[in-house]
């Protein structure tokens, strides 16, 4: 199928001392040396089945929510509801928001704010659907997502 080149083309392709068949490139092998060369080694034929490893379930730490509701993890008892109780949580809040703030100003005050923990906070009610918690003052001891329950 291929002819060897002519001499005029070796010479310009600097090939004058190239080989004329492809094989004479690659070592010569021999069944000899093949068998030397695999002797000593395992040689798998077929796919070699992978066994899946059982993916283990992280155990479940803590209680679900509906757990804490059942035993009212969240809810201060009665004799704790004073606001006595909850002024050492606010000293221990001014100090963390003043650390928070020290070094924020503008918008990034405002970000800080809103990222903050309010719980030991004191706040007022200004606005309200209840009107009879208008005016209001106390310290935070419960935020959720939409509500803070505080202590008077």
């Amino acid at each position: 199928i291929y002819a060897p080149l002519p001499l005029k083309v070796k010479a310009e392709l600097c090939l004058q001392n190239a080989p004329e068949n492809v094989s004479d490139l690659f070592p010569t092998v021999t069944d000899s040396s093949i068998q030397e060369k695999l002797k000593s080694k395992q040689i798998i034929l077929e796919n070699a089945k992978i066994s899946k490893k059982k993916v283990k379930k992280p155990k479940r730490m803590g209680l679900t929510a509906v757990e804490k509701r059942r035993l009212k993890a969240f809810e201060i008892p009665k004799n704790y509801q004073k606001y006595e109780c909850f002024t050492k949580l606010n000293e221990l809040w001014n100090g963390y928001i003043t650390e928070v703030l020290q070094d924020e100003s503008g918008d990034s005050m405002l970000v800080a704010l809103i990222k903050s923990d309010l719980h030991g906070a004191k706040i007022k009610v200004q606005r309200s659907k209840n009107k009879s918690v208008l005016n209001k003052s106390g310290i935070i001891v419960k935020e959720t997502a939409n509500t803070f329950q505080i202590i008077t």
